[in-house]
């Protein structure tokens, strides 16, 4: 292999660009190199330094007042169409998840009709949710009395 003055090792360096393949010193590879860099940077960044005219702005802030507004709407007609005050409308709707989250609202056991009851929390579909235990029902409940009274004889 012939070694060329100025190159250590005798090989010449090349320059990769698209479609060419160029022989070159060192200075205009570094060159040339820093030029593509800067090509492909002005093609990537482009899109970010176009002027949008406030199209995306005004696309992000619209969807975040939409987003806003629905959930104020919701929470006014929450509110207004509820029979309840609004911190006991508040209870019921937390009480939706299940009958824990009814026990922890302190709506359980709900009667019909009554902050804290959902059909769905019904399971012997008589009237009352998240009774203590399925099947029992709370208006036949009575607890068991431990101790009972004994008479006392009369003398």
């Amino acid at each position: 292999m012939r070694r060329r003055p100025g190159r250590p090792g005798g090989r010449a360096k090349f320059l990769y660009l698209p479609g060419r393949r160029r022989r070159l010193g060192d200075e205009a590879v570094g060159e040339r190199r820093a030029a593509a860099l800067k090509r492909r940077f002005a093609r990537t960044s482009a899109p970010c330094f176009r002027a949008s005219n406030g199209r995306r702005e005004l696309r992000e802030w619209g969807l975040a007042l939409l987003i806003v507004s629905l959930a104020a709407a919701a929470a006014h007609g929450l509110f207004v169409a509820s029979p309840w005050p609004p911190v006991l409308t508040l209870r019921h709707v937390a009480a939706a998840p299940n009958c824990g989250a009814a026990r922890l609202a302190g709506l359980a056991p709900a009667r019909r009709g009554a902050p804290g009851y959902y059909a769905r929390h019904d399971a012997d579909h008589d009237g009352i949710a998240c009774e203590p235990w399925a099947g029992a029902r709370s208006d036949r409940y009575r607890p068991r009395r431990l101790h009972h009274r004994i008479p006392m004889p009369s003398h």
